[in-house]
């Protein structure tokens, strides 16, 4: 109980330092956002080596409640954004990822990379090319990263593979939505490659 109890502090500390950020320094919310993003998924990734299944489930539910209700009161205004709920199905598919992977550790591991890291990577490499930036943004940025963290744990054909059809997914998904349908495509192509 004392590691769950550690672990929500922690990440309490986290949102609260992005909403600090945001509010002291006039820090735009896309940015306040990717970094608790980015920092949400390492986090998660460290409190893995710490705490069982059960353990990381109760904290991650506490925090799809948590953001619900910042969600609804508009509070955490370093992390909400207009017309999306990313920042609720975020800690959803952290669930859905320990659920059905907390064993498989590297594959568990791969898949909140892919969550954390791929979208805030293509996010930023999209608002990069003036051109087309959402079709960069989804194709490119996205297929790169996912490949870049899925080389390490499968063959590169595989890897090849599975960015691309991730890719297609996050390209397909608005308004927070890819923070879902991403890791659950990854899970249905875990499951089908086996891995």
């Amino acid at each position: 109980m004392f590691n769950i109890f550690i672990t929500i502090l922690l990440f309490l500390l986290l949102y609260g330092l992005t909403e600090y950020i945001h509010r002291r320094y006039k820090v735009n919310t896309y940015y306040t956002r990717k970094l608790a993003h980015v920092l949400s998924g390492i986090g998660a990734i460290g409190f893995s080596y710490v705490l069982n299944k059960i353990e990381f489930s109760i904290a991650t539910l506490f925090f799809i409640f948590f953001f619900i209700l910042m969600y609804k009161r508009k509070l955490l205004k370093s992390i909400h954004m207009h017309d999306t709920i990313g920042e609720i199905l975020y800690p959803i598919s952290l669930l859905i990822l320990a659920l059905s992977f907390y064993e498989k550790h590297s594959v568990f591991i791969a898949g909140v990379l892919i969550l954390a890291i791929s979208d805030t990577v293509s996010a930023f490499v999209g608002k990069k090319n003036s051109i087309k930036p959402q079709l960069f943004h989804s194709y490119i940025g996205h297929a790169t990263s996912t490949f870049v963290i899925l080389i390490f744990y499968t063959n590169p054909l595989t890897a090849i593979f599975m960015s691309v059809l991730l890719a297609i997914v996050e390209y397909f998904s608005y308004k927070g939505w890819d923070n879902f349908t991403v890791p659950i495509a990854y899970v249905i192509l875990v499951i089908l490659f086996n891995l």
